[in-house]
């Protein structure tokens, strides 16, 4: 397409074939440069997805053990108050007792 319009190019300027030739042979160089960067760009693209999903994984996972260990600092508090309870209620029992003597 490009070598076809530069041809037409030739034909209708006063442009020298010879420049016309290296003007042609610089845009197709351009043009494969410009492929090659598109297929680094793709696959840099393809490498961001691969590390977003992870990172989208490790922030589940990180989620997850959030929500464990809240689980578990809540069963911790409630073992912790059942035990102050249960030493309030001794402490009551005991003070009942010593109102008794």
């Amino acid at each position: 397409m490009i070598e076809d319009n530069l041809l037409k190019v030739v034909k209708t300027s006063r442009v020298p074939v010879s420049d016309a030739v290296k003007i042609a042979q610089t845009i197709i160089s351009e043009k494969m440069k410009c492929k090659k960067l598109e297929q680094e760009i793709l696959k840099i693209n393809e490498e961001c997805i691969a590390y977003n999903s992870e990172k989208a994984d490790l922030n589940i996972k990180k989620m997850e053990l959030l929500l464990e260990l809240n689980e578990t600092n809540i069963n911790w508090l409630e073992l912790k108050i059942n035990k102050l309870e249960k030493e309030i209620l001794e402490e009551g029992s005991l003070n009942e007792n010593a109102k008794e003597f």
